[in-house]
């Protein structure tokens, strides 16, 4: 439909559902008076996804922003989470206040929470592992339980899996 809900012509919406209106799901590109365009995806969990299979699994989580393929694929339950790149965040089932930024970060993640992966594979294989940050293509990548660490650089704390309280810079 265009000119819907605004009667400006400003205003497109894609409804998608059966023609009772059962099962409903709405997208909107909207104008604003400034003439920023912007797409709406006005769902009941405040929730984001863009890209193939991206989000498909989510049921109660809510206030996520995906995008990317099937980034946050699994994600069942989890909260608060931003995600950008091909597959990030892949297997999350309830974790929470995650940043994952590059392909494949953050994949194996299912139950940790407030974790900041930066790079292709950062934090990898992190389960649940809690408070870490990675920035840097595979930084903690082996990291499964390990919590509270800091790496910053290509590889930086590789191989640690169930250490806590590391800082590293650089390759180590």
């Amino acid at each position: 439909d265009t000119d819907a809900g605004g009667g400006d012509g400003d205003t497109i919406a894609f409804h998608i559902g059966d023609a009772a209106g059962a099962g409903t799901t709405e997208m909107i590109l909207r104008k604003n008076s400034y003439g920023t365009a912007r797409l709406e995806f006005p769902d009941a969990f405040t929730n984001t996804f863009i890209g193939d299979k991206t989000g498909e699994h989510n049921s109660i989580g809510f206030d996520n922003t995906a995008i990317g393929n099937q980034a946050m694929h699994n994600n069942a339950g989890g909260n608060s989470n931003t995600v950008v790149g091909a597959h990030a965040l892949f297997t999350n089932a309830t974790g929470f206040g995650n940043v994952a930024n590059g392909v494949y970060a953050l994949y194996k993640n299912k139950h940790g929470n407030y974790q900041v992966a930066v790079g292709q594979g950062a934090l990898y294989s992190a389960y649940i592992a809690t408070d870490n940050v990675a920035i840097g293509k595979n930084a903690l990548y082996s990291d499964s339980t390990g919590s509270h660490n800091v790496a910053i650089g290509s590889s930086a704390l590789y191989s640690n899996v169930t250490n806590d309280d590391l800082v590293a810079v650089g390759d180590s």
